[in-house]
């Protein structure tokens, strides 16, 4: 996707652009925006309607994790006249940079659009994924999101690996438990999470389906039951559609003090 300035700046003429489009190397999308074949077609949509790829949608193509249950595209509006059906941050209005929002603008927007706990995974992964630290975020949102939001930076944590790991993080600490994320383990190393001795590992098929991968998830299991700890799993499947289930069998393992450190292991 190409704005008519982008292409101008490269050396495209106004009799070029038209003879583009003659031969179908450009669609002409709407006034001043030309898009290749290949152009992404959610951008696509979002240009056509009026506005940039942001929120969910432009998160997703950056290709940071976005929690299921955010269907369709997702646009920004640009204009004074930003009408209903469009994504907004806080604050003024930004016009286009490009055809697809920056990380910090869509994250802007998911902010108004995305359920607490999956806006935190979604900043989770652009931290991890740009090195970036909360206060480097705090910096890149200032005036894009509102106070509420803000204050669940406090809640954000660069070290997260996965978006699920956020998810459940976010859920046990709710429910005050004192979780540590990505604990090492002498011999064995990293966990996603730890509550005392009860080593919880966020499992996806990404990650974990191949026949070594599943291997050494299992050898690991067993090395760190030897040394006293409590090792589950959650799939993703079980974080977003079974979570009650899940949840219960935290607080029943916990309740009983089996995770805390100096328990007899079983």
């Amino acid at each position: 996707m190409y704005s008519r300035t982008e292409l101008v700046a490269r050396g495209e003429t106004d009799s070029t652009l038209r003879r583009s489009v003659r031969s179908g190397a450009l669609t002409r999308v709407r006034g001043g925006w030309y898009a290749t074949p290949t152009a992404n077609p959610a951008a696509v949509e979002a240009v056509r309607r009026g506005g940039v790829l942001s929120c969910v949608s432009a998160l997703d193509l950056h290709d940071f994790w976005v929690a299921p249950g955010y269907p369709g595209v997702h646009a920004r509006g640009t204009r004074a006249n930003n009408r209903a059906g469009f994504c907004r941050h806080h604050g003024r209005l930004h016009r286009a940079g490009g055809a697809i929002d920056s990380p910090a603008l869509a994250l802007a927007c998911a902010a108004k659009c995305m359920r607490a706990e999956d806006w935190i995974a979604a900043v989770d992964s652009v931290l991890n994924t740009k090195k970036m630290t909360v206060e480097d975020m705090r910096s890149a949102l200032d005036g894009l999101i509102d106070y509420d939001a803000m204050q669940l930076l406090e809640k954000c944590d660069p070290d997260a690996e996965s978006g699920t790991e956020s998810i459940v993080r976010v859920r046990l600490r709710a429910h005050n438990f004192k979780v540590a994320v990505q604990p090492r383990i002498p011999g064995v190393g990293r966990y996603d999470l730890g509550v005392g001795r009860l080593l919880i590992e966020c499992d996806s098929k990404t990650h974990h389906m191949g026949e070594r991968d599943y291997e050494r998830d299992r050898w690991r299991d067993r090395k760190v039951m030897l040394a006293g700890y409590l090792p589950i799993r959650l799939t993703y499947s079980t974080v977003f559609y079974d979570w009650e289930d899940a949840m219960a069998d935290i607080v029943a393992l916990t309740r009983k003090s089996r995770h805390r450190y100096g328990a007899q292991s079983c």
